[in-house]
């Protein structure tokens, strides 16, 4: 054998054993391994949430929805210790949202409103009502949301902001009170330097108006 012919062949044997040396053992994939888990107990909840997260971040929607469903019938009418409510609501509305299934968000927001007044939760619903164009439901939900949670005064912003983007007729003058009525409410608070500038800017455009 010609010496550069073995030197060739020492080096190919050395690439190939050091690559099994430090060929890394691969890591087994949480989706097959909540499967298999599921296999072995098919009634445990928190195994079927976790698959309809797995199929949420895969953009899978359907199973993603079809395995938060078995774990909503497993969750009813009886304790699930380990599993808060709170995650299994947030998986609802995110897959609901990004399936662009937004009536199915609304369904959750309204059950779950049935259950306890919350207003980070009527103010989604509102915001989803909006997106799904019915501008006069997600008024209402912000005008529930004044008489609900007086001290709240953002929430008088979060009208203000509805009518501004809205068609309504009045809509100038309603954001305008609005704001004027937060000012009143918390003259010091954390939106006050931007409810000022938004009716500073109101009143320079209704004088070019007239103008």
């Amino acid at each position: 054998m010609k010496p550069w012919s073995r030197v060739v062949l020492l080096a190919i044997a050395a690439v190939a054993l050091g690559g099994c040396a430090t060929s890394a053992v691969r890591a087994p994939d949480p989706l097959d391994e909540a499967q298999r888990r599921l296999l072995r107990n098919p009634s445990d909840v928190g195994t079927q949430v976790e698959l309809s997260e797995l199929f949420l971040q895969q953009r899978d929607y359907l199973r993603a929805r079809q395995y938060l469903s078995l774990a909503e019938q497993g969750m009813a009418g009886r304790a699930t210790p380990g599993l808060d409510s709170g995650r299994v609501f947030r998986l609802a509305i995110v897959i609901a949202v990004r399936s662009q299934q937004y009536s199915e968000a609304v369904r959750y927001c309204t059950q779950k409103l049935e259950e306890a007044e919350d207003s980070d939760i009527r103010s989604l619903l509102a915001t989803l009502l909006e997106t799904a164009g019915e501008p006069e439901e997600a008024a209402r939900q912000l005008q529930l949301l004044l008489v609900l949670h007086a001290d709240q005064p953002r929430r008088l912003i979060d009208l203000a902001r509805f009518y501004e983007r809205s068609t309504h007729l009045e809509r100038r003058r309603l954001s305008r009170e609005l704001y004027q009525r937060y000012l009143e409410a918390a003259p010091q608070g954390a939106d006050s330097a931007r409810v000022r500038a938004a009716l500073t800017l109101d009143q320079i455009e209704r004088r070019g108006t007239k103008e």
